[in-house]
């Protein structure tokens, strides 16, 4: 289950400083 978030928030951090 913690990898699954882990994995949301590393998306999150990637794709925010693309726009």
């Amino acid at each position: 289950m913690m990898k699954v978030v882990i994995i949301l928030v590393i998306l999150l951090v990637i794709s925010l400083p693309a726009y």
